[in-house]
């Protein structure tokens, strides 16, 4: 071993730990200012933060937390706009201690007399930011946190987070959000102008109805309408705080319209609303009773709240969820009643029974659901006779099962009665209201009089490749088409004429299919009126089914207004009419007619 180099270790061990006291350690203070290891104000959480206060020059804002929004107590009470407050909050807490200054001389940058202070109380515990001036760049400015060594330049924004102008922290709704949650009653007050109405909440069957100046129903849809355009109003202008203002030349005093929202008899908050300024047409003043301040808000919230009324009434006849009626009974020429089965589909159950078209029970409930009260004849009746409503022409009742104690039974969801006829409109009745209304003839006569008019308009169903024969017949005349295979068709014989197989095979695929566009009558009575006396043309569809060849028979008649012949067919053993597909009897005058059809 070489004993003169041993002396050198404890020399390189020295120079190393002097490296790390004098390099290591000074450097090391400075890797941990990065922005996401160093915030300015390292224990404030904006969730815990119950008061703010903020000081612009001589203007002094304090704000304290109210449940979930923010209330200025100082200079004025008066609720705060929570977004802003909110923000100013996590931009406080976004702040970081990036680069710092060490100066005791606070002069320089403003911060001696800073241009703002916050401070954030979050339970017992205060926290302090002076902002001072702008840096040289302009982009940022000079903070301080008290009891933080250190000034720091951080983005200019944080300054126009803190309004100077006490307006500007106020909440611009004219009615709280506090209130929207929680009011079951609308009012409108006007001694002046003998207007005025209040609307009450159901939460049970969650529905408005007007409980003054009378009970009635209210329409949903305007009611809906009328709040959200008072929870969306806004102040345009606070204009003072002065309790001593003098009210009447603002018309304030008496008001010229007054609004309250509340819980049942107790007012939660009440807007008052005068006169518009002589230079401001388009607004008025308006005074929340809660507070001594006046604003000037739109003039329009108070035109939609001066409406009479009878504009809230709601005008529909019948009042049901269409999908919870399972059974319709229309009284009147013919008792007809339809029953939904427990397969979801439709049949007349009296005075017949026939599968009913869902399409058509659709339309019904549809237009009843839509029928409109054309006229408010009068409000409270005793005597139902001079409107012909004490024995009914017509009554509609729908019904909905439910199930009770003693079984399954049927519940009236809804019913009306018709009576006598006025020119172009007819009086009716709810069963549940003492009023009298007017409905429009026409609304009433798309009802149906009759269970035929809303039989299944589906026919017959049968498929091409079974069909063995068609004849046409004509008075004396026959012809007849033979069916070989697909669009394999001959003329029979005795029968001449030229054959479009491809034409006759589409025609008979569509009349496997048939449906009727419209019932029009069954029965002798409606042959006879429809002019299937002798028929104009007689269609017989021959069809191989399980090996046992049925007969579809087809008679046309008179033609229509729409230019098309009437059609018959049997069904339950009896004729029924019905108006002919119109584009189905052009294809088959050109395909499957082989003679003249008479006009009817």
């Amino acid at each position: 071993m070489n004993k003169s180099g041993t002396w050198m270790w404890p020399l390189l061990a020295l120079a190393l730990l002097a490296f790390i006291l004098l390099v290591e350690r000074r450097w090391q203070p400075e890797r941990q200012l990065g922005p996401s290891l160093a915030r300015l104000l390292p224990d404030l959480s904006p969730d815990a933060v119950t008061r703010l206060q903020v000081r612009r020059g001589r203007q002094f804002v304090h704000l304290e937390r109210a449940g979930k929004s923010w209330k200025m107590v100082t200079p004025v009470v008066y609720p705060a706009q929570p977004v802003l407050v909110d923000n100013l909050i996590q931009a406080l807490g976004r702040l970081t201690r990036l680069n710092p200054i060490v100066s005791t001389d606070l002069a320089p940058f403003g911060l001696e007399e800073p241009q703002a202070i916050i401070v954030v109380h979050q339970g017992r515990e205060r926290l302090e930011v002076q902002i001072g001036n702008a840096t040289p760049v302009g982009n940022q400015v000079y903070v301080r946190a008290v009891g933080v060594p250190g000034i720091y330049a951080v983005d200019a924004s944080i300054l126009d987070m803190a309004p100077s102008n006490v307006n500007e922290w106020r909440s611009k709704a004219l009615l709280t959000s506090e209130v929207a949650q929680s009011f079951d009653r609308l009012e409108v007050r006007s001694p002046t102008r003998g207007l005025g109405f209040v609307l009450s909440y159901n939460p049970t069957n969650k529905t408005w109805r007007l409980s003054r100046p009378m009970a009635a129903r209210a329409d949903r849809v305007k009611v809906e309408q009328l709040l959200l355009a008072c929870l969306q109003a806004r102040v345009e202008q606070f204009v003072t705080d002065d309790p001593k203002t003098d009210l009447e030349p603002l018309g304030l005093q008496p008001p010229q319209l007054e609004l309250a929202l509340g819980q049942d008899t107790n007012d939660l908050v009440s807007v008052t609303f005068g006169n518009s300024p002589s230079n401001q047409p388009a607004m008025v003043y308006a005074r929340r009773l809660s507070h001594s301040n006046i604003v000037l808000v739109s003039k329009e919230l108070v035109e939609k709240l001066a409406i009479p009324f009878t504009e809230l009434r709601d005008r529909h006849l019948f009042s049901f969820v269409p999908e919870l009626v399972t059974q319709i009974e229309l009284l009147g020429e013919e008792n007809i009643t339809i029953r939904r089965q427990t397969n979801g589909l439709w049949r007349v159950t009296e005075p017949d029974e026939f599968p009913a078209d869902g399409m058509l029970v659709m339309e019904l409930l549809g237009d009843l659901f839509a029928m409109q009260v054309s006229q408010f004849e009068k409000d409270i009746v005793t005597d139902f006779s001079p409107y012909g409503l004490a024995q009914p022409l017509r009554q509609v009742t729908l019904k909905t099962s439910a199930t009770n104690e003693t079984g399954l039974t049927n519940i009236i969801v809804a019913q009306a009665f018709f009576g006598t006829n006025g020119i172009g409109h007819v009086f009716a009745r709810r069963h549940d209201e003492t009023s009298v209304y007017e409905v429009t003839e026409a609304d009433l006569m798309r009802l149906p009089f009759f269970a035929w008019q809303v039989r299944e308009r589906k026919i017959w169903n049968f498929n091409v490749t079974n069909v063995v024969r068609v004849t046409v017949r004509q008075g004396e005349r026959v012809h007849q088409l033979i069916r070989r295979g697909q669009t394999n068709w001959v003329v029979g014989t005795g029968s001449q004429g030229l054959l479009n197989a491809a034409g006759v095979e589409s025609v008979v695929r569509q009349l496997g299919q048939l449906s009727a566009a419209a019932w029009a009558g069954r029965g002798a009575e409606a042959r006879s009126r429809l002019g299937f006396n002798p028929p104009s043309m007689r269609v017989e569809i021959e069809v191989n089914e399980a090996g046992k060849l049925n007969t579809y028979t087809l008679e046309f008649g008179a033609q229509s207004r729409a230019q098309v012949p009437w059609a018959s067919v049997q069904l339950d053993g009896q004729w029924w009419c019905f108006e002919f597909p119109w584009h189905l009897y052009r294809d088959m005058a050109r395909d499957l007619f082989p003679v003249t059809v008479p006009a009817g």
